[in-house]
């Protein structure tokens, strides 16, 4: 083996700057390699509304799963019967595929799996190759997986996890649930987030905008683990704006998240900033006053916002703006910020507690740049690519070691 191993990336997300989440964090870390040296295995359905970017298409193999897939049954009673039917489908993409696989000859698989197909998959590969493999998990996701089927999937991903040369995890929190939940307790897990780019979001001003409006900005998807967060944020400004603070929440996100909240958003005066290629996200996060990260409150959405740090969290703090995390105290982003002294959590989700503070927050100038100038240099020491991408391939390196499974 190189110094470079040869990745075989098994994931849901395509290796796509700009699909956001687990897919741009993938793609951003696997840049530190030759693109010759990776191969991203993943669902073609997950391909279609991202396609892979550069330098990344021809690295890819897609594969068609050849039954039909639920996450979740509609008889809560089918549940077990889908999780079988992942195990089956697994093994049948995984055969389809193998001869592909075996001919990239690769040093270490890095399973990354945000679906329950994707723990299966990564582990029929890891069986049927008999390579090292690393796991990487971004957020607890499997505790909202249906509680039928659930025991037979965390099963799976006991197996992966335990048989892993090198566990990274997204923060130490999510590393310390899954040691308790999955075990075998190590010291060794990596905690990797997202690298950013820093010549491309840093910013050399941390100075109000200067016409005395406030525009907070928010960019990107908004899914369930942060709508409720940015509706309390939406009512809370509207509710300002209503006392005389100029002040406005912007977001940018597609046009399909866009449609289905707008009924929602509109009303309360929220600026649709349109969807922007990740190229363009930094220009629009540096013309913003602050910059808005939305964790849920809601109890059934808790584990992503508890052990979650947000892909955008990095690119937010790198800019210089204040970062503004609205969620739980609890929340991840909302820790990591706050031992920091690198943002400002929101956590009252009424909307006068909400008002309360940010009125306050957004009269004081002085704390606004200063929450700036600690979160570019956490961004700096923490975050930036040329800090994150060296842990990666060392990992990688001390897992192309590992015995493999046979």
């Amino acid at each position: 083996m190189s110094s470079d191993p040869r990745v075989l990336v098994i994931a849901d997300a395509p290796l796509s700057e700009n699909s956001g989440g687990a897919g741009l964090t993938l793609c951003n870390l696997l840049s530190a390699l030759p693109p010759r040296n990776v191969l991203s295995f993943v669902p073609r359905a997950s391909t279609q509304g991202h396609p892979p970017t550069e330098p990344w298409a021809a690295r890819t193999r897609a594969y068609e799963v050849p039954f039909p897939h639920r996450q979740r049954a509609p008889l809560r009673y089918f549940n077990p019967l889908w999780a079988t039917l992942n195990d089956l489908t697994a093994d049948v993409v995984v055969e389809e595929h193998l001869a592909a696989l075996r001919r990239f000859q690769p040093d270490v698989i890095l399973a990354s799996p945000i679906t329950a197909l994707d723990v299966h998959v990564a582990a029929s590969a890891v069986r049927k190759l008999g390579v090292p493999h690393a796991v990487y998990f971004m957020d607890d996701w499997m505790t909202h997986e249906p509680v039928e089927s659930r025991q037979r999937l965390e099963s799976a991903a006991r197996w992966l996890v335990a048989t892993s040369s090198v566990r990274l995890m997204i923060s130490a929190k999510l590393s310390a649930e899954y040691q308790r939940r999955f075990g075998p307790a190590r010291t060794d897990d990596v905690v990797l987030q997202n690298p950013v780019l820093t010549e491309r979001f840093l910013s050399s001003s941390q100075a109000a905008r200067g016409d005395g409006r406030k525009v907070l900005v928010y960019a990107g998807a908004i899914w369930p683990m942060h709508r409720d967060a940015l509706e309390a944020l939406a009512r809370a400004v509207a509710h300002l704006r209503g006392q005389g603070t100029d002040v406005v929440l912007r977001v940018h996100t597609s046009p399909t998240f866009w449609q289905q909240h707008a009924s929602l958003f509109e009303p309360l005066g929220v600026e649709f900033g349109g969807h922007l290629p990740h190229r363009d996200v930094p220009d629009a996060l540096k013309r913003a006053d602050a910059l808005v990260v939305a964790c849920s409150f809601l109890p059934e959405w808790a584990p992503f916002s508890r052990y979650s740090i947000q892909t955008k969290l990095g690119e937010y703090l790198m800019t210089g703006r204040p970062v503004l995390v609205v969620g739980p105290d609890d929340a991840a982003c909302a820790e990591w910020v706050a031992q920091h002294s690198a943002g400002a959590v929101l956590s009252a989700p009424s909307t006068e507690g909400l008002a309360a503070a940010l009125r306050d927050l957004l009269g004081d100038d002085a704390r606004l740049r200063a929450l700036g100038v600690a979160g570019q240099a956490l961004a700096q020491r923490e975050h930036a690519r040329e800090q994150v991408q060296p842990r990666f391939v060392a990992a990688l390196q001390r897992a192309c070691v590992g015995a493999g499974v046979h």
